[in-house]
């Protein structure tokens, strides 16, 4: 089983690796909002929450991921290595 912190090291190694920053989110008067922040060259600019197989967003988390999106903004959960090498497809950061 794939644990999150492995899944989030994996994801950060391969924004890297495509020359993007992904930026740990965290407040402390804003529950619920996604783990990390990705900025990919081109413009590329979306959020991702991290959770592990049988991991699921909180209902605040859920909340949050609603609003980003009712703003226009793409939130991405990725449960594996794999769904993370999906989503940098789909989002042209090539694998």
């Amino acid at each position: 089983m794939e644990f999150e912190k492995d899944i989030e090291k994996y994801l950060i190694k391969q924004i890297k690796t495509r020359g993007g920053k992904c930026i740990k989110l965290s407040s402390q008067h804003e529950e619920g909002l996604p783990d990390r922040m990705v900025l990919l060259p081109g413009g590329c600019v979306f959020f991702v929450e991290l959770k592990r197989k049988k991991g699921k967003p909180s209902p605040m988390q859920e909340i949050q991921h609603a609003f980003f999106r009712k703003l226009g903004m793409c939130v991405y959960v990725p449960y594996t290595k794999s769904d993370v090498d999906t989503l940098l497809r789909e989002k042209g950061g090539g694998v």
